[in-house]
């Protein structure tokens, strides 16, 4: 029980400790004096993944494809830049007849920027509404293929990267 007294007096003493304000200077005259008033607001964002996608071979050579789409939403500050990509360039799927075969994946934008960010050649994620809110998606596309010469049914797994980095 003790413990329990200590542990909360440190606490009400560290939170009043840290409430002390921090003063310019002490002034003994008229005059004018100024301070600095910070505000950080933290990038957010939110991503849209594909759960699934199929290949098909519309045109039967061999060659099965499928598109996708990711999109990003939010607000991201004018150094950073919201990165999400396909983690590898290829990735393996396995056949129910025990074949395997390399799927290839093709992305071109792969990251988003602040509308106001200097950075070139990547799409804005701040798409705005009336209301100032960052309600809508920008979205990028990409696309899977795949040989497939065998009959049977193929999965694998594709995997995404996706974070906040410095420009």
């Amino acid at each position: 029980m003790k413990k329990k007294i200590s542990a909360i007096l440190i606490t009400a003493l560290l939170l009043t400790a840290s409430a002390v304000p921090v003063f310019a200077g002490t002034y003994t005259e008229d005059g004018t004096a100024s301070a600095l008033v910070t505000a950080e607001v933290i990038s957010s964002y939110s991503i849209v993944l594909p759960a699934a996608i199929t290949l098909t071979d519309p045109d039967e050579d061999g060659t099965y494809t499928g598109a996708y789409t990711i999109g990003a939403k939010g607000n991201i500050n004018v150094a950073k830049k919201r990165a999400c990509a396909p983690t590898t360039p290829t990735f393996t799927m396995t056949g129910n007849n025990g074949t395997n075969v390399t799927a290839s994946v093709s992305q071109t934008i792969r990251a988003w920027v602040n509308s106001n960010s200097p950075a070139s050649g990547q799409k804005s994620i701040n798409d705005t509404e009336s209301g100032g809110t960052f309600d809508n998606y920008s979205t990028v596309e990409g696309a899977v293929s795949a040989p497939i010469s065998h009959a049977g049914t193929y999965s694998g797994n594709m995997e995404f990267t996706f974070g906040l980095t410095d420009l």
